[in-house]
Order: structure tokens, then sequence, then C-alpha cells
């Protein structure tokens, strides 16, 4: 099975929003495909909505017995979050939705967005990166974003996004650093080499 889909990302909007029956029969569906070893959960409900994980009893027991089989299989479940600024991060709340999920054993990695006067500053990003890594979540990649009609002003350039990358490499520890992304590997590629 060369070609087989070895990792899903559950998202499609937020699974926040998904009923405990419906993430249910998502992610044992998905475990049951033989091939599937890994599922993201993908959600922005760590910053604006944790108390989904501390209040919603039956959408926690449904993500447990998830968790639980894949566990059981040999396979990998994860949850990618969404927070772009250390100010998202309502510390006593997250903190909390955040030890339930490490208690069942799931890695929570976040994917940040950089944007133009929210967190393209190296300070904010490690700022960022520090408040993350204290709550327990792994800062994994930084994203340009997407070219969605209407949020042109809060977009940035690639060109920004590598000088920051390269300001802020080296300044933190390897667990809160992050990865820098674009469109291409050869765009990026091509503009690290023309970097000072």
């Amino acid at each position: 099975m060369l070609f087989a889909i070895r990792d899903v990302v559950v998202s499609g909007g937020d699974v926040f929003q998904l009923t405990p029956s419906m993430l249910f029969f998502i992610g044992e569906n998905l475990l049951n495909i033989h091939h599937v070893r890994r599922l993201r959960f993908a959600t922005k409900g760590l910053s604006v909505l944790p108390m989904k994980i501390t209040s919603d009893h039956l959408w926690m027991e449904s993500f447990e017995k998830i968790v639980c089989k894949a566990q059981k299989l040999g396979k990998h479940v994860c949850v990618h979050t969404h927070i772009n600024h250390a100010n998202e991060i309502s510390s006593d709340f997250t903190y909390r939705a955040m030890e339930m999920i490490q208690d069942l054993g799931v890695v929570v990695r976040n994917q940040t967005v950089l944007l133009n006067g929210v967190n393209d500053h190296p300070n904010r990003m490690l700022d960022l990166q520090e408040s993350l890594g204290e709550i327990g979540i792994e800062p994994y990649y930084v994203y340009l974003g997407d070219m969605i009609p209407g949020s042109e002003n809060l977009r940035t350039s690639l060109q920004k996004l590598l000088l920051l990358e390269k300001e802020t490499r080296g300044t933190t520890t390897t667990i809160t650093a992050t990865t820098t992304t674009a469109t291409t590997t050869t765009t990026i590629s091509t503009a690290i080499s023309a970097l000072p």
C-alpha cells in the first residue's frame, strides 16, 4: 500500500461543533480503516471555547472512546488548534481543558496564521510560543494566511514570514519553536537562499 492515506485531518469547520455521536461516528470509522494511522482533530475551541472540554461530558466521553480505540490499535490521535496571539489563551479555562486532554495521552499542537499587526513581530511570536509551551501546547507551524476576500489587510508577505522565522529561530527551546510554511517548498527554499 504505497499510496494509502495514513494521516487524516478532521476539520471542515471545527470539531467542537460536532455532536458527541457524530464525533464518535467519524473517529471510529476512520480508525476502522486499516491503513489510516493518525487522526488529527482541528479546532479553534481551546482558545474560544475551552469550556467545551470541561463541561460537555458526552462530547469528552466520545473523544476519549476514540483515543482509547486508537491506542489499542497502535494508532495516534492528536489535536491541532489555531491560536494566533498569546491573549487568546484564557489561562485558567484553557489550562484545565489542556489537563483533561493530556490525561488521555493526546498531544496538542498549534498552527498559527501569521497576521499583519497581530503576531508579525518577533516579540509577539515569541510570547505566543512561550505561552503555548507553558500550558502544554506544542507550537507547530506558522502559516501565511489564505487569499480570503476581505482579509487582505491581515496578510503578510513571504519575505516577512521568512524574516520573522530568521529573527526568532534559536531564541527559544526546541519544544516551543515553530516551523514556518507557505504555499510550496520551492518558494520557501528560493526565498531563504535570497536572504542576506
